[in-house]
């Protein structure tokens, strides 16, 4: 049965300057854990009822010692039963955790409420295994809301009397920033000048400190050697750390086996987000373990649960396609919205499109505000598509102005289809605004980048011509037109644009490349290009019977231009034995089919037969 502490203050004061009591904790501090415990021990044989607590914490940490919770908890129960306000707290905090007995959170809760105001008495007398209790249990959110500040406050006390568990929480509060503004120099200082080797917190932290160089040169080796002391004394996310190590080759010899097995223990036994990700991906890739989908989503799973937003990402792509997952879209929708709920852009930009992917959750009004928030953190692909929207007016009232601005802010970090929107833009084709020097420039910059639409809007343009660009009328530049084309044929295997660099060709003159190309394209599956290549026989006056057979597949296909060419190839036997009546016939289909007549050479007048 629990009962409400009463705290003594003379009485505490008496025992807490007891000299057995004080070398115990001078001990303590130094590191000196045998010698600490034997006077902890003889303290509580002289009847000091707070050794009891600090025998109970050194058997529970393993300070000197092997791990005992089971013979921790027997001293922290006595400590309660004595009414210690610091051994009473370890005791409901072992209820909470399991530590040493069955975990009963309801129980531990109400012994702690009623032990509560004891414990801030105590803290007020300044005893540091007090001060460090609540102020990491005001920092952390443990049966209390989070009070970072006052939190932080009461370690500090405790650290300026020698406290290291005390300065240790402390590193970690300017590391990650909690009640105090983030100082990873201060955290390494408070490291260094207080070592505190039996604590897993204390070389969790060391190993981070130098696996990531913060404050101090990146060493893997010695960020293995903490981390693989802090695993081995069960901190989760240090089994994580080590698992990286493991995997990389980071201060060990790489050994994906080894990597698995802890990143397996964390994820399977603590639920560590990261191991599991990477536990996923292992199994995704087969990475040093056999592919395996279903449980790589599985880990996925454990990843999203925990508030991986990468892993709610794919978590949600999966009931929209369904390999492994039941197909669901609601879910994907929820998991997306988790994920774009934490503020991570990506996942709002996703969110955006998923509301206007005619999954059953269309919203575009909903789309505009995600595309919007994430344009706002400066997320490239989300500043294109809010751009996009005031474009193609979409979702909103049309503004080119505004769809400009956003177009400029992720051009100007390389995003492709923004310089390519904002050529086209200055191009006049949405209207309003038209600067051909300007859309050039950016279709060009597109281009550069490999862009398909820009190379072919710049082949189009420069063969066919060029408004009020350049000074001139209209500008017209086969040789640019040239280079673009090129570069299409050079990245794209597509029979339309090998036929669009034979028709430059053949405007330069350059009949025999005209040809190769011509010929790549038919081969590449283009029948339209049989007529490009019979015209450009018929013209040069070459290769008529080959002009004659292909003409032939399009003279009944309503194609006004190829009866017309052929119909030229019969009135004058190119190629094939001449049948006026059939060109007749011919001409007068092409003229039905709206084809205007060609100036062909020796094309003869009808009307004398």
């Amino acid at each position: 049965m629990s009962k409400v502490l009463d705290f003594d203050y003379n009485k505490y004061i008496l025992l807490s300057q007891d000299y057995l009591f004080k070398s115990a904790i001078n001990n303590y501090n130094s590191n000196k854990y045998d010698e600490a415990m034997s006077l902890f021990i003889s303290a509580e044989e002289d009847g000091n009822v707070y050794a009891l607590a600090h025998i109970g914490i050194m058997h529970l940490f393993g300070e000197g010692r092997i791990v005992d919770k089971l013979k921790a908890f027997e001293y922290f129960e006595k400590g309660y039963n004595y009414g210690c306000p610091l051994a009473t707290a370890w005791y409901s905090r072992c209820y909470k955790y399991g530590y040493g007995v069955y975990k009963n959170g309801e129980y531990a809760t109400k012994v702690y409420k009623e032990n509560e105001e004891a414990l801030k008495k105590l803290c007020i007398a300044e005893d540091t295994g007090a001060l460090f209790f609540l102020g990491q249990d005001m920092i952390l959110g443990i049966e209390r809301e989070v009070n970072e500040n006052e939190g932080f406050k009461l370690l500090e006390k405790a650290m300026f009397k020698g406290d290291v568990h005390s300065s240790t929480l402390m590193a970690e509060c300017y590391i990650n920033g909690w009640g105090v503004v983030e100082n990873i120099n201060k955290a390494v200082d408070l490291l260094m000048k207080f070592p505190n080797p039996c604590s897993p917190r204390y070389n969790f932290l060391l190993g981070k400190v130098y696996y990531y160089g913060s404050g101090v040169g990146i060493d893997y080796n010695k960020a293995f050697r903490y981390f693989e002391i802090a695993a081995n004394s069960n901190v989760s996310k240090a089994k994580d750390y080590l698992g990286d190590c493991y995997r990389y080759g980071y201060g060990v010899e790489k050994d994906l086996c080894k990597a698995i097995r802890w990143y397996k223990d964390a994820a399977d036994n603590s639920r560590v987000a990261n191991s599991a990700i990477s536990l996923a991906f292992m199994y995704k890739k087969g990475e040093g373990i056999v592919k395996d989908k279903k449980k790589a989503i599985n880990y996925f799973m454990i990843a999203a649960e925990e508030g991986n937003v990468q892993a709610q990402r794919i978590i949600s792509k999966e009931y929209i396609l369904g390999e492994v997952l039941k197909k669901d879209y609601e879910l994907a929708r929820l998991w997306l919205e988790k994920a774009a709920n934490t503020g991570d852009a990506k996942s709002q930009t996703t969110l955006g499109k998923f509301y206007l992917s005619n999954f059953g959750n269309n919203d575009e009004k909903k789309a505009f505000e995600m595309f919007e928030k994430a344009a706002e953190q400066g997320y490239t692909e989300a500043e294109y598509l809010l751009g996009t929207c005031y474009l193609n007016q979409n979702l909103l009232e049309k503004d080119i102005e505004l769809a400009l601005l956003w177009f400029d802010k992720a051009a100007k970090k390389g995003h492709i289809k923004s310089m390519y929107n904002i050529g086209l833009i200055y191009m006049g084709n949405y209207g309003m605004i038209r600067n051909p020097e300007k859309g050039i420039r950016y279709l060009i910059m597109a281009a550069d980048e490999n862009s398909e639409d820009a190379c072919f809007m710049l082949t189009q343009l420069y063969m066919n011509g060029i408004e009020g660009y350049n000074e001139e009328d209209i500008y017209i530049n086969l040789k640019e037109a040239l280079s673009y084309a090129k570069k299409l044929v050079s990245l794209y295997d597509n029979c339309e644009y090998q036929c669009l660099l034979a028709n430059i060709l053949n405007k330069l003159g350059n009949i025999k490349e005209s040809e190769e190309w011509y010929k790549k394209a038919l081969a590449n599956g283009s029948e339209s290009v049989k007529l490009d290549l019979s015209r450009m026989y018929i013209t040069e006056g070459i290769n008529y019977s080959q002009a004659v057979s292909m003409l032939e597949s399009f003279s009944n296909k309503e194609n006004g231009e190829a009866q017309y060419l052929l119909a030229y190839c019969l009135e004058n036997g190119y190629g094939c034995n001449r049948d006026k009546k059939r060109a007749k016939n011919l001409y007068d289909c092409s003229k039905i089919n709206g084809y205007k007549e060609s100036p062909l050479p020796n094309k003869k007048l009808f009307g004398f037969f």
